[in-house]
């Protein structure tokens, strides 16, 4: 886990948490059937994007990270579904302190010296 600044020096683009659109879309008072249903529309693809999102960004982790530093996490019964990436990535923070680049040089170094 990198801050901000390496992670843009490393991708070029700057990582945006994604944003609930909101709990319900708003319509104008003067809507008419027709305009509430594509508000109600677009507000839904725009909803099922963002977790689209959210879901990827936890299955990217789930496969990077090794079980053993996420499974204090996991529920016998529902797995990870309650966690959020961003629960992941604060939990591996907290527990295993970040990783920067140079860490990562020195440990292929080592492994292709083995």
């Amino acid at each position: 886990i990198m801050n901000e600044a390496t992670y843009l020096a490393c991708v070029n683009v700057a990582f945006e948490i994604p944003v609930h659109p909101g709990a319900n879309p708003t319509h104008p008072a003067s809507a008419l059937g027709p305009q509430i249903n594509k508000i109600n529309r677009k507000f839904q693809n725009v909803l099922v994007e963002h977790n689209k999102h959210l879901l990827v960004h936890k299955a990217q982790i789930l496969a990077a990270i090794p079980d053993r530093y996420l499974n204090i996490l996991e529920n016998d019964t529902w797995g990870y579904k309650d966690m959020t990436a961003l629960d992941m990535l604060d939990h591996l923070v907290d527990k295993y302190g970040s990783v920067e680049p140079e860490d990562i040089d020195r440990k292929r170094e080592k492994l292709s010296e083995a």
